[in-house]
């Protein structure tokens, strides 16, 4: 007798791998689905989850700057309970010109530039969009080959997304889920 057969939600999201993409939600919530069901995820499904959450805390400063290494979504959260410290914003201001415009920093991380001269560390919502915000920027660089596509990308009227630019759609949840699902759509070559 073979392993029991997984529910029907799970099946039909097994067999789509663009919905088991991504750093927070897509790879470690396969994992847990397959857990749940008796299974384990694969080796090079672990490391291409390993590989995102590298990339993300690179544009954050890495770990010595956000003073916790991100492997996990426990990591993850833990880091945006604890609040990002400012560091990593300003390294993101260093390395990104499209925060450095007029509103780029509140648009992508609902932080002033006032907020980030005050503080020490960001509050759990600016470093839970912050942490998104670096996410979304290091799958746009994988998709379109470099920073500096990814930034013309980010900051200019997209075909898959109304027109909209990017940039303005990030300052809302609804906003940054369309920029990501574009950008997996863009990965797999699915541009409407």
């Amino acid at each position: 007798m073979g392993p029991p057969h997984p529910p029907e939600e799970l099946r039909a999201y097994t067999q789509d791998r663009r919905a088991c993409r991504g750093v927070f939600g897509g790879v470690a919530e396969f994992a847990v689905n397959c857990h749940n069901n008796g299974r384990q995820l694969t080796e090079a499904a672990v490391r291409s989850e390993e590989r995102e959450f590298k990339r993300v805390e690179t544009w954050l400063g890495g770990p010595k700057v956000i003073r916790h290494r991100l492997r996990t979504k426990t990591d993850v959260h833990e880091v945006t309970l604890r609040g990002l410290p400012i560091r990593s914003v300003i390294h993101l201001l260093g390395v990104l010109l499209l925060l450095q415009r007029n509103d780029g920093l509140e648009k992508a991380m609902g932080v002033s530039l006032r907020t980030v001269q005050r503080r020490k560390a960001l509050n759990s919502e600016q470093s839970g969009r912050t942490l998104k915000f670096a996410e979304i920027v290091a799958k746009a660089t994988e998709v379109f080959g470099s920073q500096q596509a990814a930034e013309e990308w980010l900051g200019r009227p997209a075909m898959g997304l109304d027109d909209k630019i990017p940039m303005d759609l990030l300052a809302t949840p609804a906003g940054r889920e369309m920029v990501e699902d574009f950008l997996t759509r863009t990965e797999y070559g699915a541009y409407t």
